[in-house]
């Protein structure tokens, strides 16, 4: 009889906290899309993140995002995740995940769908002629 109770003690709890997680944290899905440099893929092997240096439509570069790869993303414009490099000029299709609760606190996820590679990254050279033009724009 005792073994019984606890099975229905715990079915019940189990039903209480999926309708608590349900009333009181609400999760929001958006499709997005970033354009920029591919500059880090962890672990290189088989990448579970990938970050990018965001870039506007002018090439003028304003923040860095990371992505969480997860199975059943997509490569477009090249067969492999490793042949694209770092530099490489790409754009990710995200669904960024907002865990929000009642109070308004919450996590936020970027989980990466599409990588589409645009066109192989500058040389070093280029890089630094960009660095040192956006350091002149910030300091005017």
């Amino acid at each position: 009889m005792n073994k019984r109770k606890a099975i229905i003690l715990a079915f019940f709890t189990s039903v209480f906290m999926l309708y608590f997680f349900a009333v009181y944290c609400e999760e929001t899905i958006t499709r997005k899309e970033i354009y920029g440099r591919l500059i880090s893929l962890s672990p290189l092997a088989n990448p579970v993140y990938i970050g990018i240096e965001a870039m506007t439509e002018r090439g003028v570069l304003n923040r860095d995002m990371h992505f969480h790869l997860e199975p059943g993303y997509r490569i477009i414009g090249k067969d492999f995740i490793s042949n694209i490099k770092m530099g490489d000029v790409v754009i990710v299709g995200y669904d960024q995940i907002k865990d929000t609760t009642d109070q308004g606190e919450g996590e936020v996820k970027n989980i990466a769908k599409t990588i589409e590679f645009i066109r192989l990254g500058e040389d070093v050279a280029d890089r630094e002629r960009i660095r040192s033009r956006m350091l002149k724009q910030a300091t005017n």
